[in-house]
């Protein structure tokens, strides 16, 4: 990522050199002075009118210019135009007695006349000799915009060169922002790039369309005039840009308003999309121009309003400068200042501003990764720590146990045969449950195999059996259970619960009542039961039970360690056992639930 960073850095920094190379005027040449007027549909005929530019923006009138010419060099002089948008020419040259006219399609080369030369977009009309007055009609689905100027062939060819160099250059720079975003995507999986890509590719193919020939072989056969690709292009700058500002607004200024705003924007440019296929060329391409003018004001609006620090900040002030681009592309569109020249300098402003933007979000995830990395890293030094702690504990505990249990064997030896053996049996075997019940909660067992399926009726006899011939209160037991009940667990780890249980149902229950465990099952669960008659606890206790070597207050007589449910509410919690224990007046109930469905199934 670092890499990607930097060459998005400098590549911003050579595009904003261009940007400052071609907003100076490539000809120097005076204002060219001529009489204009238009016809409608209806052949309503304007008035004639001088001026040096014509910009009718969106109209279906015919526009006629007529120019009367003072030679500067009569013998070597060439017409320039720049025909934005336009679709049919007619020039008409009057020189001596003669007329020469000639017409054609902007854009269909098939139908060029050999005299014109067609050079980035713009048609060079070499005059004949004493050419005294130039009569052109144009017309167009989309917006008018013609400025002719009026030079010697040496500048001419000088026009031609740095319009071919420079234009061909700003194409060349949309096609590579175009590729940085795809690059920076699959490197990232940054939407933001994505989007960037999309909308720098679309902007390449709208001044591809400006400048002809068009530099997509691929779409030579598919769109033959150069005004449909501007045409699709305009269209599609207004989708994907309004997608792309979308994303920049959800993911940076974190505005769903914002965001949610322009995506109906680029669902409305899709419509018009299919407006413009369909035959209503004219139409779409009017409306596109009013949302296009739209959409600033809507973001300046909220920008304004929308209080911010930091890099949403930087991304405001962005924005303000891209929108005021925008709407300056607007104006040349509806008649003020050159759609041509205006529409080439906003598309360079647009990957300045828009690659900055890019730039920040990467520099900001970058900055996000490391700092994630960094937390990874603590997190798993803190962890390693903590593991060498606890082993250091667990071997202390084991070594203190085994010196504990040597001399418990040696005191069994030598108590043997004595009258006293019973109850000094008891007292050891006491002991050596303390021990156990320790070693277990310093090392709880992560189990193996979740998924056994386990018989629970012959395990709760093996077991009772087992602990009511160790405890000197002998307990009756009744367990009801349903044929073949059984569930998915662990061998090992429901051995210890059902241990703990019902050792602590014996040791706390009252000696002439009975124990009992039972169970039942649903469509998704296995329910087991095991209550008991508990005349000590009280159920403000309930919620305590679980705790660390916790034992209520009139269990404290008898021995035990406090450790017994906390092991068995830990066991339940690594092996996804559902627990919940119930005090009904002096009886005492734990269930455990378990899920019928086996991971391996």
């Amino acid at each position: 990522m670092p890499l990607i960073f930097k060459a998005i850095n400098h590549y911003l920094m050579f595009v904003f050199g261009v940007v400052l190379l071609f907003s100076k005027p490539v000809l120097a040449a005076e204002n060219l002075e001529f009489e204009w007027r238009t016809i409608s549909k209806e052949n309503v005929i304007s008035k004639w009118t001088n001026t040096d530019r014509v910009n009718l923006g969106f109209t279906d009138s015919t526009l006629e210019v007529k120019i009367a010419l003072n030679h500067e060099d009569p013998q070597n002089e060439v017409l320039i135009l720049n025909p934005t948008y336009l679709d049919l020419i007619e020039v008409t040259v009057n020189f001596g007695d003669e007329n020469w006219t000639e017409s054609h399609k902007f854009g269909d080369k098939n139908t060029l006349p050999n005299e014109i030369d067609q050079v980035a977009g713009s048609y060079f009309l070499k005059l004949p000799p004493n050419t005294n007055q130039i009569l052109i009609r144009v017309s167009s689905t989309s917006s008018i915009n013609l400025k002719p100027i009026i030079t010697t062939n040496a500048r001419s060819e000088l026009f031609k060169l740095k319009s071919t160099s420079l234009q061909t250059f700003v194409i060349a720079i949309m096609l590579g922002s175009a590729l940085i975003g795809l690059v920076t995507f699959f490197a990232t999986q940054s939407k933001i790039s994505l989007s960037f890509a999309a909308y720098q590719f679309v902007w390449a193919t709208l001044l591809g369309g400006i400048q002809s020939p068009l530099p997509f072989i691929l779409f030579e056969n598919i769109l033959p005039f150069n005004d449909k690709i501007v045409s699709l292009g305009a269209i599609g700058a207004v989708i994907t840009g309004s997608l792309c500002h979308a994303t920049i607004f959800w993911q940076l200024l974190k505005s769903k308003i914002l965001s949610y705003t322009m995506m109906a924007s680029a669902s409305i440019g899709l419509g018009l999309l299919i407006t413009y296929l369909s035959g209503l060329e004219h139409l779409a391409l009017k409306l596109n121009v009013t949302l296009l003018s739209i959409i600033p004001i809507l973001i300046i609006g909220f920008i304004l309003f929308h209080k911010s620090d930091g890099l949403e900040r930087r991304v405001k002030h962005i924005y303000l400068i891209l929108m005021i681009s925008v709407i300056g592309t607007g104006l040349s569109g509806i008649g003020l200042g050159s759609i041509f020249n205006v529409t080439y300098i906003h598309a360079l402003i647009t990957t300045v501003l828009l690659g900055y933007i890019l730039k920040v979000e990467l520099q900001q995830n970058l900055e996000q990764a490391f700092a994630f990395e960094r937390d990874l890293l603590i997190a798993q030094n803190n962890e390693i720590q903590t593991q060498k702690n606890l082993s250091e504990s667990k071997a202390f505990i084991a070594m203190l146990a085994h010196e504990i249990k040597t001399p418990l064997t040696t005191l069994r030896f030598l108590i043997s045969g004595s009258s006293n053996e019973t109850r000094a049996e008891q007292q050891i075997n006491s002991i050596e449950n303390v021990l156990n019940q320790t070693l277990r909660a310093s090392d709880l067992p992560k189990s193996d195999n979740p998924d056994e399926r386990i018989l629970v009726e012959p395990l709760a006899f093996k077991l009772w059996t087992k602990l009511n011939n160790e405890q000197a209160n002998r307990s009756q037991i009744n367990i009801k259970l349903s044929d073949n009940f059984e569930v998915f667990t662990s061998q090992f780890v429901l051995d210890i619960i059902l241990t703990n249980l019902l050792s602590n149902a014996i040791k706390y229950s009252h000696p002439d009542k009975t124990i009992r465990l039972f169970g039942w099952k649903t469509k998704e669960q296995s329910i087991i039961c095991i209550s008991n008659f508990s005349p000590t606890l009280d159920s403000n206790e309930l919620d305590q039970i679980f705790e660390k070597y916790w034992r209520s207050p009139d269990a404290k007589r008898s021995r035990g360690t406090g450790l017994g449910l906390w092991i068995v509410k830990e066991l339940c919690e690594r092996n996804n056992i559902q627990i919940e224990p119930k005090l009904t007046g002096k009886k005492f109930r734990i269930s455990l639930t378990f899920s019928n469905k086996s991971k391996e199934s």
